[in-house]
């Protein structure tokens, strides 16, 4: 009997796992008990990180990401908080699991 063949692989990295599915591209992170879906997201993982290349995919349209919104409010040492629903999104450089939770649809051009 042979086994259906799953579309996703998983891979672990030094600061965690990750899940890409068979087309290429990354679906899921997970940085001890945090999950991120990244499965909208241009994203590079490395060793090293996650590096996002660009923000999410909305049909070939201009990508959005929280750290280019006007709902956003800068913080110092490298945080974001959205403005739209007052939660920490970019904390120390890095995504949290709130990053992009309105995945794009409240976006708006600084």
């Amino acid at each position: 009997m042979i086994e259906q063949l799953k579309p996703w692989g998983v891979y672990e990295f030094p600061w965690g796992t990750a899940v890409k599915h068979i087309k290429g591209d990354w679906e899921k992170v997970f940085i001890g008990a945090i999950k991120i879906d990244v499965s909208k997201l241009n994203v590079i993982l490395t060793d090293e990180g996650i590096f996002i290349k660009g923000g999410v995919k909305m049909n070939n349209k201009k990508m959005r990401t929280c750290e280019k919104c006007a709902n956003k409010i800068t913080m110092a040492e490298g945080g974001i908080i959205c403005d739209l629903n007052n939660e920490i999104v970019v904390d120390d450089y890095t995504p949290t699991d709130k990053y992009l939770w309105c995945n794009g649809k409240m976006y708006e051009e600084e």
